[in-house]
């Protein structure tokens, strides 16, 4: 009974999973015939494909990579300064000096001083010709915040003869005035004058203006608002009097801030008004932002101070007698002025200085060299405004309409030198750089805030001209920090331990008790070691400090119970690993490269240590000499999590100074020589055929000349300056956004590796010796200077002979040139230097000269092969008329100049490709449509950015981009295929526009530019794209899919395709098949946002 149950259990069985295995291959076989659609359809569309082609064949297609990380777990390994780098037009000169606008006007960090003390300069001269290079001196003497270039500035006609103004502001380079009777007068970016009024007689007393539009208070409570300035809409608050407004946009909002009597303060935008609870009867008469901060000036010695998120509070101390009426700010902090004399100044806008009123005797007609006691009983001056000018220079206008000039706090005051003529109102210094002076009869004079500078040795000919280029640079090392730079007075310093997380990682630490400094690199130093390094000291008598404890260069000291010091070492160095950027540590071995050397240390020893582990891990170098020395050590390491807080230590016993630079902390799998090898199989991945670097710098500005020497894994630039308002650490703040500096023998050995052409980037800081040397080091020979640096970077032999391509790029990242003329002057510039270099002959035949300017113009005149620009989509594409209208407004703005055979204009080359917003909508067909849409055509080259890398989506979608862009390289576009409509398509299935004689002919066609095949769409709306190219006789043909349902079609005519390779892609770039086709019949089926490659393939060839 048992075992005829079983044998019928087991044959059911048997059955079920037959019949469950057939079912599975049924639905497998339906799917895959749905995919590949191996069988032919009655509905599917029939294409002919063109044969005549013209122009340029298609270059190649790669990546734009802006920004690579390095093989270095460690952030300013190699201690490079900062290099301060600005660019002016000369207004005037001499042999010997030039005056251009103030440095340091819009510059919250440095002073004139931090720009100009020992500063190299470069002038050059620029006419309709040429741009050349006139001298490189340097700064001798600078007078900084001088007014130049006076002018009246004319009222309209129509202004009324007893007209006031009040206030002024200033916006995009648009200056509004606001004064009686509601008027405002507008001064354009021209110098023109247009006076408007907001409807009514208010009295207004107060302006500003943002992104958004204006905004002007009057005394009575009303206020105006306009988007444009000249059409304004009212509002009021009953029983309020305004006296001033600012303006405080954040986060993308635009809002301004009003004051008003009997503490009340009002928070306006273009939707609301809302009252800020202050809780004061005093009268707020002045208001003023520096960065993040607020200060509110008032009656009776009211000063608050607050934030973007209006949180005030009154500072205290203040003398109650007097009344601040004015207040103003610059990058040296803040001023204020009021009734009898008073003046107080405030670096960070919390804590005030009041100045004694005698430093007014002088201009106020009273001996200085009497005794203060005398002047007690003097009724001082109202100060009824004051405006910073530069760096600490401060004007002053009492209220009877002197003007007198502060050059530092606390000095006497002299008569200003300037606006003397007439009686001042009042005088505002402007975010442009410019002076506006209004008199008391409402005439108006300008003038240019200018710094006159010296410099040594002169011009051998001629005076600096106006329009000449000035160029300064100067590299600019921090400040020493540590005890006892952080903490002169020899007080001890407590702190609880820290909790995990609150060291800043990638910021260099020192113990307390010791002293970080940064230095110049002496002149006999290997090359390698770059400019800066750091000195770690510990000379000084500390019996109270804390070894355990951390200083950085400016913030929180830690004591951190993840890295105590041994309790025999007295001073060292500490960067917390940065582990964020990956996923931790990985279980391997992790070497530690650097150059050390050192004076005077007990043992001549240094110890390296990693801490945060669960086992030692350490090394100690013995009878380390006074030169520099190289060491490497080698760590074995186990599996860390991302949060992990494993610090880097090296440090000595006793007392003496140790030197270090280039260190490198890294998986061994990683070269410090080299880009890290995650990054290598990534492009190696997704082949690219030209790779743009743009992440080495070349001329950058900020980055400093021959940057692209430096070994890789430098890191960024250290900064010299810090804001300590923002409570950021000098490690952390950098030009260029923490921009890191990699090597260019790295770069292009990557690129070699992968089987990439490079693509340089020349920006506009380059001088003509740099470029020299860069030719030098592609193309010279081994024996030259550059050439030896060539073979200390790796390459075997020059680098112009095992590269099929180089492509060199000249730009101006940060709109060095103002006028398309100076852009194609200093382009063809940049070419003669090249072409002059010894070394070109072996380089000229592979160089690919780009003009990547960005011109206001449509005309290209420079002499660079190619022009390059940037192109972003905005969102998904969903048919034809969307692509090629995107396209279409992009070849609009770009120059052209060449004219090709058949009188077509020369291809662009987009040099960087990206979308606006990048979200998970975005489909494969999408990427294909703007990027291959005028392939071959109005577009020569394209380069994707390549930004998110470490992501599996982007790299999918990268690769099989260039799997395509690799299939259409050196081929030429043909022309838009041509839909056939056959006897056997039912007339359901036509467009309207065919006629009978079209639906009988099996030889009518339509071109797929004007009829868009059997579904009665137009052009516009076609969701099919067909892109096809030929080589050597034989095609390669894009399909994509821009639609929501499946299209089916066939390549027919008389030239169909019998024999090919296939590649299905779906939308988000997954292959779904890599096929062989063998019929001329075969049907194609492109899914929806999805992609197939046809590469045709000469009968018999497998």
């Amino acid at each position: 009974m048992f075992g005829y149950t079983d044998y019928k259990w087991r044959r059911r069985v048997l059955v079920t999973s037959i019949i469950s295995l057939l079912v599975v291959l049924l639905t497998t076989y339906f799917i895959i015939s749905s995919v590949l659609s191996v069988t032919s359809e009655d509905d599917a569309r029939v294409f002919e494909l063109g044969r005549d082609f013209s122009g340029d064949p298609a270059a190649a297609f790669g990546l734009n990579l802006e920004r690579v990380n390095s093989g270095n777990l460690l952030s300013y390994g190699g201690f490079e300064p900062e290099v301060l780098q600005s660019q002016f037009l000369a207004a005037e000169g001499t042999k010997n000096s030039f005056v251009i606008p103030t440095v340091s006007v819009h510059d919250s960090l440095r002073t004139s001083a931090d720009y100009y003390e020992g500063a190299d300069i470069r002038i050059y001269s620029q006419s309709q010709e040429n741009y050349q290079l006139r001298v490189e001196t340097k700064v001798k003497e600078f007078t900084a915040g001088q007014l130049q270039n006076f002018r009246q500035i004319l009222l309209p006609p129509d202004t009324p003869t007893d007209l006031s103004f009040y206030e002024v502001a200033e916006y995009d380079k648009l200056i509004m005035l606001c004064g009686d009777n509601g008027y405002v007068l507008e001064i354009t970016k021209e110098g023109e004058t247009k006076l408007h009024n907001v409807g009514t007689s208010a009295k207004l007393v107060s302006i500003a203006g943002s992104a958004s539009g204006w905004v002007a208070v009057a005394d009575d409570g009303s206020y105006y608002l306009s988007a444009d300035g000249q059409d304004w809409t009212q509002d009021s608050i009953e029983k309020v009097s305004f006296n001033d407004v600012i303006t405080i946009s954040s986060d993308g909002r635009s809002n301004f801030l009003a004051c008003a009597d009997k503490g009340k303060l009002y928070r306006i935008s273009f939707s609301e008004t809302e009252l800020i609870p202050l809780n004061l009867d005093s009268n707020l008469n002045s208001l003023c932002r520096l960065d993040e901060k607020i200060v509110i000036a008032g009656d009776e010695g009211l000063l608050m101070s607050g934030s973007l998120e209006l949180d005030f509070e009154i500072i205290k101390d203040m003398p109650s007698s007097i009344d601040w009426l004015s207040i103003n700010a610059n990058t040296e902090g803040f001023v204020c002025c009021g009734t009898k004399g008073g003046m107080a100044y405030s670096r960070d806008g919390d804590n005030f200085q009041t100045i004694d009123p005698h430093t007014l005797a002088a201009v106020y007609g009273i001996d200085p060299e009497e005794k203060q006691s005398t002047h007690k009983s003097i009724i001082w001056p109202t100060l009824a405004n004051c405006t910073f000018l530069a760096d600490q220079n401060v004007l002053f206008q009492a209220m009877t309409g002197q003007s007198w000039l502060s050059e530092a706090p606390g000095r006497e005051l002299i008569t200003s030198p300037y606006f003397d003529k007439k009686k001042v109102d009042f005088i505002a210094s402007l975010s442009s750089g410019r002076i506006l002076a209004v008199y008391e009869d409402s005439s108006l004079e300008m003038a240019t805030l200018s710094d006159v500078v010296t410099f040594e040795p002169a011009l051998d000919n001629g005076e600096v001209q106006s329009g000449d280029l000035i160029i300064l640079e100067k590299v600019s090392f921090p400040p020493a920090y540590g005890w006892p730079g952080n903490n002169p007075e020899g007080q001890s310093i407590e702190a609880e331990p820290s909790a995990k997380g609150e060291a800043i990682p990638g910021i260099w630490y020192v113990s307390d008790g010791a002293r970080l400094s940064l230095e110049k690199v002496a002149a006999h130093s290997p090359q390698e070691l770059g400019q800066g390094c750091i000195k770690l000291t510990n000379d000084f008598n500390v019996d109270q400090s804390d070894q355990n404890l951390l200083l950085p260069a400016q913030g929180k000291a830690i004591n951190s119970i993840y890295n105590s010091m041994p309790a025999w070492l007295n001073a060292r160095v500490a960067q917390k690993l940065d582990l964020s950027r990956g996923e931790g540590l990985n279980e391997s071995f992790y070497s530690l490269e650097l150059y050390l050397r050192q004076v005077g240390l007990e043992n001549n020893s240094v110890v390296v240590w990693l801490s945060g582990l669960h086992t030692d891990a350490s090394h100690t170098v013995e009878k380390l000499g006074n030169s520099w020395e190289k060491h490497r050590f080698i760590f074995v390491l186990g599996q860390q999590s991302p949060d992990s807080e494993i610090w880097l230590n090296i440090g000595f016993a006793g007392r003496g100074a140790l030197w270090l630079d280039q260190i490198w902390f890294g998986p061994t799998e990683n070269e410090p020589s080299s880009l890290p090898r995650n990054l290598l199989e990534q492009l190696s991945e997704i082949k690219p055929g030209v790779v743009r670097l743009g992440f080495v710098p070349i001329g950058v500005p900020g980055l400093g000349d021959h940057s692209w020497i430096l070994p890789e894994g430098t890191g960024a630039r250290m900064s010299a300056f810090v804001s300590e308002e923002k409570n950021q650490t000098r490690d952390s703040v950098a030009q260029q956004g923490d921009r890191e500096l990699h090597n260019l023998g790295a770069a292009f050995k990557m690129t070699q590796q992968i089987g990439a052409d490079p693509w340089l980037v020349v920006d506009a800081m380059v001088s003509d010796l740099e470029l020299l040397h860069l030719i030098e080091y592609l193309a010279g020979d081994a024996t030259t200077d550059f050439g030896q640096l060539r073979s200390t970077h790796g390459a075997v032999g020059r680098w112009s002979d095992q590269m099929n391509r180089i492509y060199i790029e000249i730009s101006d990242s940060t709109n060095m040139f103002t006028n398309d003329t100076s852009r194609m002057i200093y382009v063809d510039h940049v070419i003669e230097t090249i072409q002059s270099a010894a070394d070109y002959a072996q380089l000229e035949k592979k160089l690919v000269i780009v003009d990547g300017m960005d011109y206001d113009g449509q005309v290209l005149a420079s002499n660079a092969d190619y022009h390059a620009g940037s192109l972003s989509g905005s969102d998904i594409v969903r048919n034809y008329g969307e692509m090629s209208a995107t396209l279409t407004d992009f070849l609009r703005e770009m120059p052209t100049r060449r004219v090709l055979g058949g009188g077509s204009k020369a291809p662009e080359m987009i040099k960087s490709f990206y979308w606006q917003e990048r979200g998970n909508n975005l489909r494969l067909a999408d990427y294909a449509a703007l990027i291959f849409g005028e392939a071959g055509k109005g577009i020569n080259l394209v380069l994707i950015d390549g930004d998110k890398l470490d992501s599996p989506a982007p790299v999918k979608m990268d690769s099989a981009l260039q799997l395509v862009g690799r299939a259409i390289s050196d081929k030429w576009a043909l022309p838009t295929a041509t839909e056939l409509f056959t006897a056997d398509m039912t007339t359901d299935k036509l467009t309207d526009d065919l006629t009978a004689e079209t639906v009988t002919d099996p030889g009518a066609t339509k071109d797929l530019s004007t009829i868009q095949g059997g579904d009665g769409l137009n052009a516009e709306s076609e969701e099919l794209l067909l892109f096809s190219f030929i080589a050597n006789d034989l095609r390669t043909v894009i399909m994509l899919n821009l639609g929501q349902n499946n299209i089916s079609l066939r390549l027919g005519g008389s030239y169909p395709i019998a024999n090919g390779s296939l590649y299905s892609f779906d939308e988000r770039a997954n292959l779904l098949s890599n096929s062989k086709i063998k019929s001329s019949s075969h049907i194609y089926r492109v899914l929806p946002g999805g992609m197939l490659l046809l590469v045709e393939k000469k009968l018999g060839d497998e």
